[in-house]
């Protein structure tokens, strides 16, 4: 009875607390809680602390048929950090300037052309020799300064992005505009300390308004060790980050560097899985019932 009061009370306290707070639980395994808006855990609870939530009908995202965990054996908000899917990328910025690199458009339309240069005779034609979806002339016609955009090799000057995972990053960012996605920690790993330095930025925005800006400074995860490991993990969670179509975001990085990045994937809103789960559970249903 002692751990259900703790679980409701420490709840409300949360919510009481409001956006950036955390609570620091004394149970063993309880873990670190941050809220973002939503609360949102680094770690998963222990057994008999996700039962006492269970048993008080607190909503935790288990068995909500619209949310998949898929991948590792999160169930949850609470375990959420127990998936095991991963989206690893690299960005290279070969410039000696720091450069705003996109990485997710929202809802805007990143569709260009690949064009060539040619010279027959004494006269120069452009010829379009394909297309690609890393034009970032609607953001920037939105008012939102950035240099370029993730996608498949040479983005822009000087700038080159390539998939480390088994899909490709447009493959990735097609299916976050349809699928909203949670990403509750990213790592970052760089040949250059300067790029502890700088910033990520996440704006919500729709076609009316902007709906300011967070900044989650690198610094702030930075300790002595990355001069050996050259990695920093960035707890998303307590920001409640996650990709869809009404959020915009962009990474900064440093001069003549070298970035790889590892996003954690939490929670989807997926649609194509919620459809599958309720013809499924329907026709469960349907057979029990002629069975009888």
């Amino acid at each position: 009875m002692k751990t259900l009061k703790f679980a409701i009370l420490s709840f409300l306290a949360l919510l009481a607390f409001g956006v950036g707070g955390f609570l620091e639980a004394a149970d063993a395994g309880v873990i670190s809680l941050a809220v973002g808006g939503l609360f949102a855990s680094r770690k998963a609870f222990n057994k008999e602390t996700i039962n006492n939530l269970r048993n008080a009908n607190i909503y935790t995202g288990e068995n909500d048929i619209d949310l998949d965990f898929s991948g590792g054996n999160a169930n949850s908000f609470l375990n959420e950090m127990l998936n095991t899917t991963e989206f690893q990328f690299q960005i290279k910025n070969n410039n000696a300037a720091v450069k705003k690199i996109l990485l997710c458009p929202a809802y805007f339309d990143t569709r260009g052309f690949v064009t060539e240069e040619v010279t027959i005779g004494e006269e120069e034609y452009t010829f379009i020799t394909g297309l690609n979806e890393f034009n970032v002339a609607a953001v920037k016609a939105r008012g939102i300064d950035v240099d370029a955009m993730i996608g498949t090799g040479t983005v822009a000057t000087d700038i080159i992005c390539s998939s480390n995972s088994a899909g490709s990053i447009e493959d990735f960012l097609r299916f976050c505009r349809t699928n909203p996605t949670r990403i509750p920690e990213i790592v970052l790993s760089s040949d250059k300390v300067a790029q502890y330095s700088l910033k990520f930025v996440v704006k919500r925005v729709n076609p009316g308004r902007v709906f300011g800006e967070q900044y989650i400074g690198l610094q702030r995860f930075f300790e002595t060790s990355q001069y050996r490991d050259e990695k920093i993990v960035v707890d998303t969670a307590r920001h409640n980050l996650q990709f869809d179509d009404q959020t915009l975001c962009y990474l900064e990085v440093a001069p003549n560097a070298t970035v790889d990045l590892t996003f954690k994937l939490g929670a989807s809103k997926n649609m194509a899985s919620a459809l599958y789960n309720k013809a499924e559970r329907a026709f469960r249903g349907i057979g029990k019932m002629f069975a009888k």
